[in-house]
């Protein structure tokens, strides 16, 4: 049967991995009905279990070209989040540029912030501090968010998965 579309994503292995590595962050920090009970313990285990299916889907992908950078940018937050207690690290420069003053003076170092899978410290006491949560958005957007330098380097990977999935296949 021939295809109507001259546009195909490429062959991936272990798709089950991203619906189970999606599960764990879903029910800890995005689901209001769940996330509330989540410990900051709970919570860590749940993101450090995800990133290790995530890591995984991308070793067993490794042979398409997109994947180095995928991988390089997931294992950046890997290592952050692992080497940081199992939280993504957030310093109080950058909780300020998200957040009041006063909402900001809620949460001491070391602190989960709110329900998300982000932990207050300061960079003196981040290892690997570079690789924390420390962009945000410009107010302008609209979104207020932190990210990281493997949060950049996982968009452009996907950003050439999809860009080769786009170039004309023969038909």
């Amino acid at each position: 049967m021939r295809s109507h579309s001259r546009y195909t994503l490429p062959s991936l292995q272990g798709g089950w991995l991203l619906i189970i590595a999606f599960v764990p962050q879903f029910l800890a920090f995005y689901l209001s009905t769940t996330s509330h009970l989540f410990t900051d313990d709970m919570a860590a285990i749940a993101l450090t279990i995800s990133q290790s299916l995530l890591l995984l889907f991308g070793w067993r992908n490794r042979h398409q070209p997109a994947f180095s950078l995928l991988l390089l940018g997931l294992f950046a937050n890997f290592l952050v989040i692992v080497s940081n207690g199992g939280l993504m690290p957030m310093s109080p420069t950058t909780l300020a540029a998200l957040v009041s003053a006063e909402r900001a003076a809620t949460w001491q170092s070391g602190d989960r912030i709110a329900q998300t899978k982000d932990r207050l410290l300061p960079e003196e006491q981040t290892h690997f501090a570079i690789l924390s949560d420390r962009f945000v958005l410009p107010k302008w957007t609209g979104y207020t968010v932190a990210y990281s330098v493997g949060d950049c380097i996982i968009a452009l990977g996907a950003f050439w998965f999809l860009w080769g999935a786009g170039k004309p296949q023969p038909v």
